[in-house]
């Protein structure tokens, strides 16, 4: 199949030979630069799409919880506000609300490691020169993941932008989180 009907087709799992070292070469060259652009934008395209139901998924997953709260605490208002509000149902309502919210405490603790690991991942694939190593240790838990690629790496200003940006501050008073 010829270059042109590999696009045609959407197909840019080919390669555009450019063994001539002339206007037609360079005519070669420059398809498989255009090649090579349009996987990259169908790459990221498919990426942009797959972060879409990724999102979704999430904010399904975490309507549920999120709906158990506000049903728990409506059920508090209402024993309040009839005097059927003993001790025992505070507590039990109460634990109801901890086990819920600690749910989605690690629901959301996992979204964001998984986030930090997809942007590590982005970073070394857009920047390696030619290899990216992934590995991934269970030891009970969690697992952890390892990432290296052979580009550049952070500049040392970089470096100190990010260290600057995780230093621990005091939290403002009279807050709640």
């Amino acid at each position: 199949m010829t270059e042109y009907l590999h696009i045609r087709e959407q197909d840019l799992d080919f390669t555009v030979a450019c063994p001539l070292r002339n206007e037609s070469g360079g005519l070669c060259r420059s398809l498989e630069k255009m090649r090579k652009a349009s996987d990259n934008n169908l790459k990221l395209w498919r990426a942009v799409e797959e972060r879409r139901t990724v999102q979704a998924c999430v904010v399904h997953d975490l309507h549920n919880p999120l709906a158990i709260v506000e049903d728990t605490v409506e059920h508090l208002r209402v024993l309040a506000s009839t005097g059927e509000l003993t001790g025992e149902k505070l507590e039990a309502l109460l634990e109801n609300l901890a086990v819920t919210t600690k749910r989605m405490e690690n629901y959301t603790n996992y979204i964001r490691d998984l986030d930090a690991l997809e942007n590590v991942f982005s970073n070394a694939v857009r920047y390696a020169e030619r290899r990216v190593e992934l590995a991934f240790t269970l030891q009970r838990e969690p697992v952890i993941a390892g990432i290296a690629d052979d580009g550049p790496g952070f500049s040392e200003k970089m470096l100190k932008k990010r260290r600057a940006s995780i230093t621990p501050r005091a939290p403002p008073a009279n807050t709640w989180g």
